[in-house]
């Protein structure tokens, strides 16, 4: 979809369909112009969802209509309710929506207690280590611009010195 088709799609959406886009892709920080993309990305789908979920359980939409606001099949809004509904139940990891290894359980099945090694868990990994790299290089930078002030300052007094020396003569 270009820009264009995009925001037109939305402007076409009724006010209440806007204000729930709206209110939900701020919970975000995200355009809601994107929620209304065709992305995937696991984000965008994530807050799509949500949205689609409101406008279903709250405001009682057909997955019909839904669909066709967003430009969507039924069948996506369905599988996306779905797994909204499977990461209430804890089926599913909330940050990247992956499902999780289900053990049995009597008669039904149960979350496994193990949890997978989450992409989003792993990019917060890495963006932790990232800052840690960046304090330690920003307390070497600080430790040797000491350094270097102090090796400036002996320069200056040995510079004053030798021109007192040089006067003297």
């Amino acid at each position: 979809m270009q820009i264009g088709e995009i925001e037109e799609l939305y402007t076409r959406m009724p006010e209440a369909v806007r204000e729930v886009v709206r209110r939900v892709a701020d919970e975000f920080e995200l355009d809601p112009l994107e929620v209304v993309s065709r992305r995937r990305t696991a984000l965008i789908a994530g807050v799509r969802a949500r949205v689609w979920a409101e406008l279903y359980d709250r405001l009682g939409w057909s997955m019909n209509a839904i669909g066709k606001m967003f430009g969507r099949d039924h069948t996506s809004v369905r599988d996306a309710l779905l797994r909204r509904e499977q990461v209430d139940k804890g089926w599913r990891c909330p940050q990247c929506m992956q499902p999780f290894r289900r053990e049995r359980d009597g008669d039904g099945w149960r979350p496994a207690t193990e949890r997978h090694d989450c992409p989003a868990r792993t990019l917060v990994r890495y963006e932790e280590e990232l800052a840690r790299r960046q304090r330690i290089a920003q307390q070497q930078i600080s430790h040797w611009q000491a350094e270097l002030d102090m090796v400036e300052s002996i320069r200056a007094r040995l510079a004053e010195k030798t021109a007192e020396r040089s006067n003297g003569r």
